[in-house]
Parts: structure tokens; sequence; C-alpha cells
């Protein structure tokens, strides 16, 4: 029976890294392996896991010095290189799976062993809430279901393009990832994930199980919160650089028009822009908030209305210095400190 091996890296997570581990530990297919990565935490991270793994030979734990977001690669192709397994697994630090996980997505291996990659829906949830009723991606009727089974080839694109897919549920081909010269990061984007997908996208089939995975954790100090600029910034690399370096055949499945691809951009940017200055405005970053709700507000002038006016708003916040937070919950938009 086949091997998976579970790539986990993680940095300052002492509070998650246990249930992380322990998830891993509780599921119903036991022919697992764990390679953790701690990217030198500066609390008790490794401490934690270390107690928590025990004696268990089927862990690698490993601590490096800190390499960061913008080196991601690095860190997850070092433990790919550790990785005895057929199949790879994703699992950062503050993430943690349902028992039955792995059970349910080898299974479609085994019926067939040519498959890229099996994935699913996640819980999304903020880092202090019990709460399970936010499950990714929301798929509505008007989804064409091939692209989320990759048919025809590289046409998972059309999905990704507009939905994010969380990496804490795939489980890949590894003799596949191999291939395409494992994990690949584009600056300035902060992940493995997206890149890497499309690519495997060109490879071959996917498997979509309709069904929770796993948990995403939502912290409101993580990367996509801290770095959603750089995260539209890189996203819109990958995006042209994928679509410029893809075979003409496989440039057949995308059925996203340019024009719609560049209407998109300007959207994220007003979007991006006018969250980052509300980021900036929660740590009291008053100067940094201006600047970025003024960009949001000062380009594609008729692109998201919406959103430019929660950048004026948070404008004027920024400049009496008022919590935006307050009036977020009144109109019931939610709290990054919730």
């Amino acid at each position: 029976m086949s091997i998976v091996s579970i790539i986990t890296p993680t940095y300052n997570h002492q509070n998650y890294i246990k249930e992380c581990i322990d998830s891993v530990k509780m599921q119903s297919f036991t022919r697992w392996e764990q390679i953790i990565i701690d990217d030198g935490s500066t609390d008790q991270t490794f401490e934690i896991a270390k107690a928590t793994i025990g004696d268990d030979p089927r862990f690698t734990l490993i601590k490096q010095e800190n390499k960061g977001v913008f080196r991601l690669d690095e860190i997850y192709n070092k433990a790919l290189s550790y990785c005895k397994g057929e199949y790879v697994a994703i699992l950062e630090g503050d993430d943690y799976w349902e028992p039955e996980k792995l059970t349910w997505q080898m299974a479609e291996f085994e019926k067939n062993d040519k498959v890229v990659l099996v994935w699913g829906k996640a819980y999304a949830r903020t880092f202090n809430s019990k709460d399970k009723s936010n499950i990714i991606p929301k798929i509505g009727q008007d989804v064409n279901k091939d692209f989320l089974i990759n048919k025809p080839i590289c046409s998972f694109f059309n999905f990704m393009f507009f939905n994010f897919c969380p990496p804490l549920t795939f489980v890949i081909n590894k003799k596949i990832l191999t291939e395409i010269n494992g994990f690949h990061q584009i600056l300035p984007f902060p992940a493995i994930d997206f890149y890497t997908t499309l690519l495997l996208s060109c490879e071959g089939e996917f498997v979509f199980i309709d069904k929770p995975l796993g948990t995403w954790r939502i912290n409101p100090i993580q990367t996509s919160k801290k770095n959603g600029i750089e995260i539209f910034q890189g996203s819109k690399s990958i995006v042209y650089h994928f679509l410029n370096t893809i075979s003409s055949e496989n440039r057949k499945s995308i059925f996203i028009s340019d024009n719609e691809i560049e209407n998109s951009f300007k959207c994220r940017f007003v979007i991006t822009y006018s969250r980052a200055g509300r980021f900036a405005l929660i740590n009291k970053q008053y100067l940094l908030a201006r600047k970025y709700y003024y960009q949001s507000l000062g380009k594609y002038i008729f692109f998201e209305p919406i959103w430019k006016l929660r950048s004026l708003v948070g404008l004027i916040f920024s400049f009496i210095r008022c919590d935006v937070e307050y009036l977020a919950k009144i109109f019931g938009k939610g709290s990054f400190k919730s």
C-alpha cells in the first residue's frame, strides 16, 4: 500500500502545532510520514512539536534558520527531498485535518494511479473561533464541474483564477510533482500553491472531493493579511507568466478572455489596496493606511464602487484615528479582531 508524505512548514505556531500533528495521528489511513520544518520559530513551536511527536518514527522534525514566506519554495523542496512516499500532502502548522481525509483521497488514487492531484473543500475559521459554518471554496450552480477535475487538461485555471483552492486539502502524485521539478514560487507571491498547482494542471486529471477535508485557520497576522499587496502583485505575475508559457494546445482550455482577466485584476487592485488600508488602520499605521486608501481610490475609477466607498470611509477614519472595526461590526462585515 502507498505511503503519503505530509509536508508541514511551521513558524510561530505554538498555539496550533499540537492540533495539527494530532490531526495527522488520528488519520484512519495510517501509512503516512510527516516532515515538519520549523522555519526558525521564536516561540515554543519546536518544543511543542517535539513533545507531541514523542518517539513515533513516522515523524521527521527539522529546525532551521528563518527563511520566511518569500523563500517558501526552498522550504517545501527541502521537505520534498525527505519524502519517501508515492504521494505528497500539504498541511501547514496552523491547519488541521478531518480524521478520514487521507482515506477518502487515497481511495481515489487507488482507482487511478495516473491522477495528478486530489483535493476538496475546507472549513475556514478565524483563529479563535470554533465556528465551522464557512466552507471554501463556494461552488455555485454556474460553475463548470469539469474544471474542478481539470477536464480538459489545463482547464483548472478557469476555476482557480476566481477561487481560493485550499492547499491543506491537496494530495499530489509525487512522480508528477518531481517531473515538474517540485514546488515553484514566483515572487512577490508569498506562497507556492498557486503556480505549482497551475503547472500540475498541465500534467493530467484531478479528482475533487465535495466535502470538507480539513480546517484552514484564518489568523489576522498571517500571510494572507499581512502580504495582501504581494499576493495581488504576485498572482498577476503568475497568471501572465503561465498564460505566456503554456503550449498553444493547453491555451485552448483557458476560456476566460484576456479582457476578463485584465478587468478582474483592476477590480482586485481596488479591493486589495482597500483591504491593505484597513489592516494598516487596525495596526494604527495611519500614514500607511492613507497611502493604501489613496491608491484604492485613485485608480480604475469605475471599478468596485462599494470598495471605493469603504476606502473613503477608511481614509476619513485614518485622519481622525478612529477604530474602523467598530463600523465594520455595525454593518455586519466582520472584524479582523473577531
